[in-house]
């Protein structure tokens, strides 16, 4: 009986050293997932600093982990190279805006267009740097084409019911491409002016332009 209590004892105290083990891990995960997000935003922050200087096709890796303070192993852990970084700012800066848009679903057209306003805003300075290229213009239309589909079928009920069909696209297409035109004005006049009186002047616009 001594010897099954003694191993009893000793099973239990492996158990919770298990689970003491197990809430250690997952400390570990939060500590490594915390310093991936540090790293990667220094990346982010050396390789922006340099884009302010030369296009992306100048940049060297070098340069990024010096900017940054890390070597170039930890670099390629990430990342190929500094194409393959920028391509991954911008696919963050989408699948930011497609979960903002998934939240607004059934909203208005200030409920659609939020989400797409304050992603612009929030990577700022990526889309400045971009905007001096052909190819950032590119991009920024990409950013402003995922809230497209939504705010084709926001901006249809703004169309009166006893136009045709075909009248009643014809609006839709007039008022995205408004709506598009002044994003796109605000972006390059470097978002100075507040979002939210931007989107309420493209709604009193919208209603304004569907009356005729």
């Amino acid at each position: 009986m001594k010897n099954r209590c003694a191993t009893d004892n000793r099973w239990r105290g492996v158990g919770k050293g298990g689970r003491k083990g197990g809430s250690v891990g997952k400390k570990k995960e939060v500590k490594m997932d915390i310093r991936v997000r540090y790293t990667k935003q220094a990346i982010a922050g050396a390789f922006l600093e340099r884009l302010e200087e030369k296009p992306v096709n100048r940049i060297t890796v070098r340069e990024v982990c010096d900017g940054a303070g890390i070597n170039r192993s930890t670099f390629y852990k990430y990342y190929h190279d500094c194409f393959d970084l920028m391509e991954q700012l911008e696919n963050e800066a989408l699948l930011q805006m497609d979960q903002l848009l998934d939240q607004a679903k059934n909203g208005g057209l200030t409920e659609i267009l939020t989400p797409t306003m304050q992603t612009l805003k929030e990577h700022q300075k990526l889309i400045r740097l971009h905007l001096r290229s052909d190819e950032g213009s590119r991009f920024v239309r990409k950013l402003v084409g995922h809230s497209l589909a939504r705010l084709e079928l926001e901006l249809s009920g703004f169309a009166r019911s006893e136009l045709s069909l075909e009248e009643r696209d014809r609006v839709k297409a007039f008022l995205v491409g408004g709506c598009i035109g002044v994003i796109e004005y605000w972006m390059y006049g470097g978002m100075r002016q507040d979002s939210q009186e931007v989107m309420d002047s493209m709604e009193r616009l919208c209603r304004l332009l569907s009356k005729y």
